[in-house]
């Protein structure tokens, strides 16, 4: 048995299929290939796995997007956090106010974007 044949058993359904239509030889290594960088699973699955999509249902879709851009926001507000290490940065308690100040803005508008209440609009009408 070959080692790409292995490496291809091993992989996830979604990788297999990518690893047949383009150069296999990339998704043996986390090098760039002729399908461009390598991609998690998730993603692949969102640019390549169109048909087996097709069969999920709307809740299923949004709780798979939802997570995954759920973990890549919590994971850059760790990065951020980094900025707090006051032997690389200096900064002051007016940076990290206007910093919060805007993370609360955008959570804030986000937030109303799920709210029902906030979606229904008040009809107009002019008092007799």
């Amino acid at each position: 048995m070959s080692k790409s044949s292995i490496l291809l058993r091993n992989m996830p359904p979604i990788a297999q299929k990518l690893a047949l239509r383009h150069d296999f030889s990339c998704f043996a290594s986390a090098r760039p290939c002729s399908v461009g960088i390598l991609m998690s699973e998730e993603d692949a699955s969102d640019q390549f796995g169109a048909e087996s999509l097709s069969q999920e249902t709307r809740r299923e879709r949004f709780v798979r997007v939802a997570e995954r851009r759920t973990r890549n926001v919590i994971e850059r507000l760790r990065i951020l956090g980094n900025c707090a290490n006051r032997g690389v940065y200096e900064y002051g308690a007016t940076d990290v106010d206007k910093i919060f100040r805007a993370l609360e803005r955008e959570l804030e508008q986000v937030r109303h974007k799920f709210d029902d209440r906030i979606k229904r609009r008040s009809e107009f009408k002019l008092e007799p």
